[in-house]
């Protein structure tokens, strides 16, 4: 990772705070991320690429706004970090064991990380409010972009259309520069080759490339 981009990340990790602006739209968000990793079927990393503390800190926050954490499935470790009221206490599954899929995940986002940082960096220099719920989505986000198919699915919505409520709510002035409704891994790792040249994409233009249904075809 570059030093620019370790500055930036870690500069929003120190002065990023609560936003005291939620909505029902943000929490729905949160709902089925979590729903659908603990289900197994988005391709999130162990904690959904967020550190330790700052999972834990995520958990705390979004349980105080009402969210249900039922379903979801918490290893040991963290287990002892939430704070999680009575009633949830008396119901949550603790997974002492984490599933093998989960560890691969994990692994795999290890060996990718300085990618990742460069995609966190990405999303975060569209920041809107300086929050820390930004940072945590930019970093979930990221995380959902290593995974192997479509990112609506890799983070866990329902569909693409709700990846772009998604985004368009974090990072707005992000989402409005993928005019051509590009898919939405091949419009990051774009921007990032535009910015960069990390990631360099051979064709001239979009609409000549020979590969344009991978980038503009329907996500199924």
């Amino acid at each position: 990772m570059t030093l620019e981009a370790t500055q930036l990340v870690q500069a929003f990790d120190d002065v990023g705070s609560i936003s005291t602006i939620e909505s029902q739209q943000e929490r729905e968000f949160i709902s089925q991320i979590l729903k659908s990793r603990s289900e197994n079927t988005s391709s999130l990393p162990d904690k959904l690429g967020l550190n330790e503390n700052e999972y834990a800190d995520f958990i705390d926050h979004y349980q105080q706004l009402g969210l249900s954490f039922d379903d979801v499935v918490f290893d040991e470790e963290t287990f002892d970090k939430v704070n999680l009221d009575k009633a949830t206490f008396d119901k949550v599954k603790i997974d002492k064991n984490r599933a093998s899929k989960i560890e691969v995940r994990q692994e795999l986002f290890e060996l990718r990380e300085e990618e990742w940082y460069e995609l966190v960096t990405l999303m975060l220099s569209y920041s809107k409010n300086n929050s820390i719920q930004e940072v945590w989505m930019a970093k979930i986000l990221a995380a959902a972009c290593l995974g192997d198919n479509h990112l609506w699915r890799d983070i866990g919505m329902e569909s693409r259309s709700m990846l772009r409520d998604l985004i368009e709510y974090y990072f707005p002035t992000l989402a409005i520069k993928n005019t051509q409704n590009m898919r939405w891994k091949k419009f990051f790792y774009k921007q990032l080759c535009e910015a960069e040249g990390h990631y360099v994409c051979r064709a001239p233009s979009c609409d000549i490339c020979p590969t344009y249904n991978d980038c503009f075809g329907v996500e199924e």
